[in-house]
């Protein structure tokens, strides 16, 4: 019988940790669900809620170990995103400065043989080759 009250113990001191743990993210999410969706996963949600109270310490425990795992996850995606995210902005500003220094190098080569400078200096110049140069005319 000793037995049995420590383990009773033991999972009444992990479903308050539980619930003061995740309590107010839960019944924040279950609200937020039941506002905007009003269906039946609204009843689900407080249908597994409920259950908590007949889980044993052990299912308790994984139970908690499933929420870690599943924020654990969520902050991975989250942080690839983040990465994701600065990368291709930090490939975008590469490419846009590739593009924009080319064009100008054009406009430049342009007007140097508006002004009748020769081909061989506007290359040397403007680093164009001769094609993309008399391309131009």
């Amino acid at each position: 019988m000793e037995k049995f009250k420590e383990k009773n113990e033991e999972r009444e001191r992990l479903l308050s940790s539980l619930q003061k743990s995740h309590g107010k993210a839960m019944f924040g999410n279950v609200m937020a669900k039941f506002m905007f969706k009003r269906d039946e996963e609204f009843f689900r949600v407080l249908y597994d809620l409920s259950e908590l109270n007949n889980f044993t310490a052990n299912e308790i425990r994984n139970y908690m170990r499933s929420l870690y795992a599943e924020s654990d996850y969520a902050n991975t995606i989250d942080y690839a995103e983040k990465v994701g995210e600065a990368r291709g902005i930090a490939i975008g500003e590469e490419r846009g400065i590739e593009i924009g220094t080319a064009k100008r190098s054009t406009e430049i080569a342009a007007a140097m043989l508006a002004k009748g400078l020769p081909i061989e200096l506007i290359c040397e110049l403007t680093g164009l080759t001769p094609e993309e140069v008399n391309a131009l005319k």
